[in-house]
């Protein structure tokens, strides 16, 4: 495989994030996030964005190894709807951090996973959360910005490579 480091480690970052899609989307009732929707009485729109999410992640990475048009907008949509997904997520968990906590620890416990009450006193503070916002959206740009610089790579014009 002759691809730039950059596609490759969207390559990596896609596939990824197909794969954690997709065991969400199957493991969706011990999950945390999905937990956190059904509280607040909206489960589905825990569907609502991790189905076409892990569509648009599995049509990116198809549009890496053979470049497409379509595979920027396929992209951009992915991150743009992780984004909104996550952010409304955490936006949710603001709302009552003991209960997101409790479920966090439930989470947890369910998939046979460790739970120290002195590392989710620290981690379900507002402090953390709004910080995992920032956090996030750094990390989303500069996907978002490995994905803009190959944007010549979907259409198929990349440049040629020499070894």
């Amino acid at each position: 495989m002759n691809k730039p480091k950059s596609v490759i480690f969207l390559m990596v970052f896609f596939g990824w994030s197909a794969g954690a899609g997709l065991d969400s989307i199957v493991k969706f009732t011990v999950l945390a996030d999905y937990n956190i929707y059904l509280a607040n009485g909206v489960p589905w729109v825990f569907f609502a964005f991790s189905i076409p999410v892990f569509g648009l992640n599995i049509l990116t990475l198809y549009s890496l190894f053979t470049p497409h048009w379509l595979g920027l907008y396929f992209a951009l949509g992915s991150l743009a709807m992780s984004v909104i997904h996550n952010t409304s997520s955490l936006l949710l968990s603001l709302k009552d951090l003991p209960a997101v906590k409790e479920t966090y620890a439930i989470s947890r416990e369910a998939r046979g996973l460790t739970v120290r009450d002195e590392a989710m006193d620290k981690i379900f503070s507002t402090n953390v959360m709004l910080s995992t916002i920032v956090v996030m959206f750094i990390f989303y740009a500069v996907v978002a910005f490995y994905v803009y610089k190959n944007r010549d790579y979907f259409s198929g014009n990349q440049p040629s490579i020499k070894a």
